[in-house]
This record gives structure tokens, sequence and C-alpha cells, in this order.
């Protein structure tokens, strides 16, 4: 079967955007890669770099290295207010501060990652169940709390060891809901042999662990 063409990367139009929130949105996130970019040339390059962006509401943003003023010290040609040595260690300062934020920008960039991903096969595993995510257990009714309880010890069949705490503390949860409709149910006559024999009578330290 011939593969369906993807419609690929698209270009976004470079105009003024209208809506003033979507524009301040936009500067925040491009300000924020044009800092990360400039970043990457001071550290990569040892380049003198400075950046100076004023905010649609008028707030000023300034990155530089080794610093703003160092910089435009040397574009309008003055001399330095500090000397070599003293400006040669500010540089280094400077390096290692920004070595340390790369090292925190990848790293939240690699969670930000790994915790879409894990949300992306949350939301595609066969033990998903969009009511009992978005939902509080106690408005489950009883035979949604047997499923519950049935795909609880699924999960706990393939899910490493260290989930085992995560698990007890939500399955712990299930005797209040059974409880309730227990009294419910016998508010309406209905036996107390009958919920036994539903197994969903946990007592306090009745889960099987």
């Amino acid at each position: 079967m011939p593969r369906k063409a993807g419609t690929g990367r698209k270009r976004i139009e470079i105009k003024r955007i209208e809506n003033e929130e979507a524009r301040q949105v936009c500067f925040s996130k491009r300000r924020t890669g044009l800092f990360k970019k400039a970043t990457e040339l001071s550290i990569m390059c040892d380049a003198e770099v400075a950046l100076i962006a004023y905010s649609p509401g008028n707030n000023v943003f300034t990155f530089g290295h080794p610093s703003v003023d160092s910089v435009s010290d040397h574009l309008l040609g003055r001399p330095c207010v500090n000397d070599q040595i003293s400006n040669q260690n500010r540089a280094r300062v400077v390096r290692e501060l920004n070595n340390e934020y790369m090292e925190v920008s990848n790293c939240l960039d690699k969670k930000k990652k790994k915790g879409e991903d894990l949300k992306a096969k949350l939301m595609t595993s066969q033990f998903y169940n969009k009511q009992w995510t978005n939902g509080s257990i106690e408005e489950l009714g009883l035979e949604q709390l047997e499923a519950l309880r049935a795909k609880l010890y699924e999960i706990r069949k393939v899910v490493p060891k260290p989930s085992d705490d995560l698990m007890k503390a939500v399955v712990n949860q299930i005797p209040l809901s059974a409880t309730n409709l227990m009294n419910q149910r016998r508010s309406l006559g209905i036996p107390m042999d009958h919920l036994v024999s539903q197994n969903l009578w946990f007592g306090n330290h009745s889960v099987p662990y």
C-alpha cells in the first residue's frame, strides 16, 4: 500500500502579530531561543556577544559576553575600565556560569521530552481509562471500582517494583469508596453478604501485598 505523503514543515509567514497577548507569548519564546543561541555562540566560538531586546511591554532584556558594557566599549573604541587580567577572570567566570546554564537547560529539555513521552505512552496504554484519570475515585460505581481494582493488579504485574508504594496508595483509596457504597446499599435494604461476595470489602489490611 503506497505511503501517504506528509505535508512536511510549513513555512511560517513573517509578519506582525496583531493579537497583543499572542505577540507577548511569541516574544517570550523567541527571546529565550535567541539568548540561548547567543550563549552557545559565545561558549563554542569564544565570541564577544551583546544583545538588547525591548518587549512589547517596553521591558528591556540584555545578554552580553563577557558583558554588555565591555562589548559596547569595544564597539565604540572606548578604553575598558578594568585591566586585562580582571577581564580575563570575569570572562572565565562567565564561561563557567554559561556552561552550568547550558547543562541545566539541556537537562530540562530532556526531562520535558521524557515527560511528554511518558504521557503519550499512558494515553495509548491498554490500562488507560479517561474516566479514571479525569474524575475522583469517590465518584466511581461498584462495577467501575471492581474494574479499577482488576486493572491495578494487572499494572502491578508489568510495572517495576518501585511503583508498589504508589500502587498501594491508590488501591487503599478503594475501600473508602466501597464503604460509601455499602452504606448506600444498606440504606436501600441490600444484604451485606452481597457486597462481601463481590470481594470489595478490604478492611484495613486485607489487600494482598
